[in-house]
């Protein structure tokens, strides 16, 4: 290991050898570039001398770093033999399995709690969570984590050997282990969940900087069960969509439109047509998303350079999708962008209005609470896009500012977002201040507005403008489409009931889930 380090030094100097150019470069670059071609000749051939010396330096440099990886390799393969050792080359395999299978599981978790964090919510007991996810794993998914395994080959710079290299020679050594108990490695603790509950918090808080209070640790049998059905929402969303992204223009009824229809038979009628709808605008509607998107990232560009410029700034047109670096080139790029996502959305407006819900007497009360709040969300979406399009713009003047030769002219481009992004955030509390989020939050009964607040109070009025815009453009768009979600998921519940249904029957009496009620 020491000798690993001290190659590893070595590589270190190397490469900055090689990649940093230093003063004597920045030298006879600029005497190179004199008016005397003949000091400036032998001035370039001694720059070409340097740089040949350089790659000669370069080739030492890779053939240490090969030395370097091949040892850590070995390392690890020294490390491995002792596991071998003491529980035997036959459960290596499965143990590093098990690994990657936690691994795997710890990387959807992350996701499961960040969504509930939105509602201030997070499993008391990680680990538990993560070795629950690992058991929610689909047998596909494991049948590919085998397969990635098994074609995984060990590459010249790996500081780790691939673990089908790892689990053969384990394997290769037959060892037959001296430690061989079964049991859980959790009894070698006296109270196992306590202490991970403890390192569960100390993780959130130091690792996450969250503040919590007890009231944001929920058991993990209620946390698994949400993520449980969020994976179903999600799936559901998507295959009652067919996969098309609704964000731009979001698919919104109210619970007016819910009425009961008078014939029921006639209702599956109209349910039919309008999944054959559906499904005929879906294909194009893909199309249309791509094309929304691209010009949506075109206006978000061109209004950073415009804001940049008005400051003062040099703006390379190329990053920006600018023919020319000019306020005229911004202009044309803004109104070209509007006038695409208008044509965009037509076609997109056509798929949320064939996505509608005809089925209305079977969906009861929990659609009508989710319907209201849907409708609500529909109000403040499109000024959320406005500010997401808007962000950019000051982070890069904010990034850029310290650069600018006169800071006060870049302070008023500020202050002319941040005014525009407080007038959008404004819009988005005044209509949202009466309607309750539809879940759970670990503050009981919330408005909508509340849930859409950051919970980080600092007394900057800009920063305070930026937090509130992050927290709302996460929350708002992660609530829509979860709503959508437990609308699809329900929807697709009755249609799977309907479809099996013959035409002398009654009236179908549809379960469906309780309504969900906010924690109190």
């Amino acid at each position: 290991m020491r000798v690993s380090y001290i190659i590893r030094q070595v590589n270190s100097w190397f490469a900055r050898v090689v990649n940093d150019p230093d003063r004597w470069d920045q030298r006879l670059q600029r005497a190179a570039g004199g008016k005397d071609f003949r000091v400036a000749f032998v001035l370039l051939f001694a720059s070409g001398v340097i740089w040949l010396t350089r790659r000669i330096l370069s080739l030492l440099m890779r053939a240490g770093h090969t030395i370097s990886c091949f040892m850590l390799r070995q390392m690890e393969y020294d490390a491995d033999s002792y596991q071998y050792k003491v529980a035997g080359s036959d459960n290596f395999v499965p143990t590093h399995f098990r690994i990657r299978t936690l691994q795997m599981a710890a990387q959807t978790a992350l996701g499961d709690m960040r969504e509930s964090w939105r509602s201030g919510r997070l499993p008391e007991d990680y680990p538990d969570f993560v070795t629950r996810k690992a058991g929610m794993l689909s047998q596909p998914v494991l049948q590919q984590l085998q397969q990635a395994i098994a074609n995984g080959k060990t590459k010249t710079f790996d500081t780790h050997p691939a673990d089908a290299d790892r689990g053969r020679a384990a394997l290769d050594a037959n060892a037959p282990g001296v430690f061989n108990v079964a049991a859980p490695a959790a009894r070698l603790f006296a109270d196992f969940p306590r202490l991970s509950r403890e390192l569960t918090r100390f993780y959130y808080e130091k690792q996450h900087h969250l503040a919590l209070r007890d009231q944001n640790l929920v058991n993990n049998d209620e946390s698994s069960n949400e993520s449980a059905a969020n994976l179903q929402r999600q799936q559901a969303l998507q295959a009652f969509l067919f996969g098309v992204n609704t964000g731009f223009f979001p698919i919104i009824f109210s619970p007016d439109e819910l009425a009961p229809p008078a014939d029921w038979k006639e209702s599956v009628k109209r349910l039919r047509a309008a999944r054959d709808r559906l499904a005929g605008a879906a294909m194009l509607a893909q199309l249309e998303v791509k094309q929304h998107a691209n010009a949506d990232a075109v206006w978000s560009k061109a209004a950073s350079a415009h804001y940049l410029l008005a400051c003062g700034f040099t703006v390379p047109a190329q990053q920006f999708g600018l023919s020319a670096a000019t306020p005229e080139a911004t202009k044309r790029n803004l109104n070209t962008s509007n006038a695409e996502m208008d044509r965009t959305g037509i076609a997109l407006k056509v798929f949320a209005e064939a996505a509608g819900i005809e089925n209305a007497a079977a969906l009861r009360q929990e659609v009508l609470q989710l319907a209201s709040t849907l409708a609500a969300l529909g109000q403040v979406l499109d000024p959320a896009h406005k500010i997401r399009r808007r962000l950019p713009a000051l982070d890069l003047m904010l990034a850029n500012r310290k650069n600018h030769k006169q800071p006060a002219k870049v302070d008023d481009q500020i202050r002319i977002v941040a005014g525009e992004l407080r007038s959008l955030l404004d819009q988005i509390q005044a209509k949202l201040q009466t309607v309750l989020y539809p879940f759970p939050h670990a503050r009981g009964q919330i408005s909508l507005a509340e849930y859409a607040r950051t919970d980080t109070q600092v007394a900057d009025a800009l920063q305070t403008i930026l937090n509130e815009s992050r927290a709302g453009l996460d929350r708002l768009f992660g609530l829509y489409y979860r709503i959508l979600g437990q609308l699809a998921l329900i929807a697709t519940k009755v249609e799977a009931h309907l479809k099996i249904l013959s035409p002398e029957l009654e009236p179908p009496v549809i379960q469906v889930p309780p309504r969900l009620e906010s924690a109190r």
